[in-house]
């Protein structure tokens, strides 16, 4: 459907490109389109450079404390 809008706006403007920036509104619809596609791209690039964190490794046994005579376990 947008094709096809498209194709009938080029055919309409005899294959002048200019016709979807010469009106304000659809200038700003152009603009706020290309903002959009310029985010995702910073945004996708920022994700590549930022370096992968490393996982979380579990506690081992030596690691974990024992709980007493009580039941609570010391940091110690």
């Amino acid at each position: 459907m947008v094709e096809e809008n498209f194709r009938r706006a080029l055919l309409l403007s005899r294959g002048d490109l200019s016709i979807f920036v010469t009106r304000p509104i659809s200038a700003a619809f152009m603009a706020v389109c290309t903002l959009l596609v310029l985010v995702q791209v910073f945004f996708w690039l920022r994700a590549k450079a930022r370096p992968k964190a490393r996982p979380q490794r579990s506690p081992t046994a030596a690691t974990v404390a024992e709980p007493n005579e009580e039941g609570i376990a010391s940091d110690a």
